[in-house]
């Protein structure tokens, strides 16, 4: 849009609004700019490669080991780990399973997971709850909760 020429007083009026503006804009981008390299850093520090790190440490793994348990070239696992690089969900998949993890646990952090359960026979038994009757279902959950609410007045005795 072209500027309508203003007679010098009225130009030179807006100068400090001008320069307030053009201040206020140049903050503004200074803030964006120092925001993305905060959050750049902390995804470096605890994002999906530093999970994938440790992950592998505690399994006793080197990159190489986990390369060729997933099919990845070591290159590709440093890009990872070093958060250069996101990897395909086949890649993930394969990860997990080398791992012997959930994807969720190597894709998300800890606060960002739903509950998992721990006991994988507790695990299986609940899965064959989950094709029972709708009355059956509705008993063992208030067996269920009977059973968390007898342990809670327990502790609370303690």
């Amino acid at each position: 849009m072209p500027y309508k020429k203003l007679s010098s007083k009225k130009r030179y009026d807006n100068v400090p609004y001008r320069l307030e503006y053009i201040h206020s804009t140049v903050k503004s981008i200074f803030k964006v700019r120092v925001m993305m390299t905060i959050m750049k850093n902390e995804n470096r520090e605890t994002g999906f490669g530093k999970r994938l790190a440790e992950l592998r440490k505690q399994r006793g793994l080197t990159q190489q080991q986990l390369c060729e348990l997933v099919g990845v070239h070591v290159s590709m696992l440093s890009n990872y780990e070093s958060n250069r690089s996101q990897p395909t969900l086949e890649v993930i998949r394969k990860m997990a399973l080398a791992l012997d993890v959930t994807a969720d646990e190597l894709v998300f952090d800890k606060a960002e997971r739903q509950p998992q359960m721990l006991d994988k026979e507790l695990l299986k038994n609940w899965e064959k709850i989950d094709g029972l009757p709708d009355d059956d279902k509705l008993a063992v959950k208030k067996i269920v909760a009977a059973l968390l609410v007898k342990h809670s007045v327990e502790l609370a005795v303690r």
